[in-house]
């Protein structure tokens, strides 16, 4: 049951034509979630710049999405209460994790690198407990695994695959 939402803020992003863009799904909206967001958004065309490809946001997940008020987003993005829809989702590549219930973090990450999607994690006891699975998993799927402090090993995972395109 996801919704389409849109708001005032416009992104001045430009995109080269032969950039390739990353599509990012976000699960959990808390402080770091709702951080993340904000960056990608208001941010956007530096982050282009640092990476060499433009991050696109098309789903936000959260427990409570649909008692917030998202007019601050500023273009439509799709809104769910169900992670596994973002994970589902095809227009999807990177599926960025950051929910603070332990089991449900661990379910997340292990559906979406299964699904074949690169994950981005900012929970440190979830690579503590379970790292050595989630990157037997990635190996498995080909794709990334990063644990990251709000954004710090972004750069590395994403610039690789932007670049080769």
């Amino acid at each position: 049951m996801s919704t389409m939402k849109s708001a005032h803020l416009a992104t001045n992003a430009r995109v080269s034509p032969n950039r390739r863009t990353v599509r990012i799904g976000v699960i959990g909206l808390g402080t770091v979630g709702t951080g993340t967001v904000k960056v990608l958004l208001e941010h956007g065309r530096q982050v282009e710049r640092r990476l060499g490809c433009r991050l696109e946001l098309k789903y936000i997940c959260s427990r409570t999405i649909h008692k917030r008020d998202l007019s601050w987003l500023g273009r439509p993005v799709k809104i769910t209460s169900d992670w596994k829809e973002v994970v589902r989702e095809p227009a999807v590549d990177i599926v960025v994790e950051l929910v603070g219930e332990l089991g449900t973090a661990r379910a997340i990450a292990q559906a979406a690198l299964d699904a074949g999607k690169h994950l981005v994690t900012a929970n440190k006891q979830l690579v503590a407990e379970y790292g050595k699975e989630l990157v037997e998993r990635s190996r498995a799927a080909a794709v990334h695994p990063c644990c990251t402090r709000f954004g710090t090993g972004w750069r590395a995972r994403i610039s690789k695959p932007c670049m080769a395109s």
